[in-house]
């Protein structure tokens, strides 16, 4: 019922900013007949992270031959869909022997779901489950990491993706969710259907092949989350 004033807002406004293609694409669904004007006044404008972040940015070289490192960081719950992670990485480790995975988050651990993680990765020593962390001892796990996954159901955008980039670490994130097509596909990393664990396991397999080929990217666009180069671009819609 409010489509309507969402019309109007749309036509009267100058520009309108999304977050990401994908936010852009979904109101196109939503206002077909208006489509073409969205796109003409649209702009893309990601959100920043914190400084700390771009002021510890990392552009290691690294590689996966020895050792293939996943790591998760946030919210441990169902929407976060740590339970399909887990379930991918089970699979691929046959694939990918030197694989393993580290969760780290608010762990909630009186749970049911918590407790069901814990049961699925009962006896497995290549999956380790850790307590929230600072942003320093996280920048440490993100630097003996190779790359970061975050597959959750719904997602406004994600700062932990960028977040992760910054840290010269390749991202697996939600496709048609507030990340994806911020980047060209393979760029910086791959998009996931969260409701597919085959899929998730397919796209680590292609990050751990691709590894050479993927790191340039990120370490390109390690900087482009600062906020001083965010509101630069908010700025010229005003000039």
């Amino acid at each position: 019922y409010l489509k309507p004033l969402g019309r109007k807002i749309i036509k009267e406004a100058k520009n309108i900013v999304f977050l990401s293609n994908s936010y852009k694409t979904r109101l196109c669904i939503i206002y077909p007949d208006i489509s073409e004007e969205i796109i003409n006044k649209s702009l893309v404008v990601p959100n920043g992270i914190d400084p700390f972040w771009i002021q510890n940015v990392n552009t290691e070289i690294k590689n996966v031959d020895k050792e293939f490192r996943i790591i998760y960081a946030g919210q441990i719950n169902h929407n976060k869909n740590v339970h399909s992670i887990i379930d991918a990485v089970i699979n691929l480790k046959e694939e990918i022997p030197n694989l393993c995975l580290t969760i780290i988050g608010s762990t909630g651990e009186r749970s049911d779901y918590f407790q069901s993680l814990i049961k699925r990765i009962e006896n497995l020593d290549y999956i380790k489950i850790k307590q929230r962390m600072s942003f320093d001892e996280l920048k440490d796990e993100y630097l003996d990491h190779h790359v970061f996954i975050m597959p959750s159901f719904n997602e406004t955008f994600g700062l932990v993706y960028a977040e992760a980039i910054s840290q010269g670490l390749p991202v697996l994130f939600t496709r048609g969710e507030g990340f994806d097509r911020v980047f060209e596909e393979g760029e910086v990393g791959y998009s996931v259907d969260p409701s597919s664990i085959n899929d998730i396991k397919l796209k680590l397999k292609e990050v751990y092949i691709n590894y050479k080929d993927i790191q340039p990217g990120v370490h390109k666009n390690a900087n482009n989350f600062s906020w001083d180069k965010i509101a630069v671009e908010y700025s010229k819609m005003y000039i």
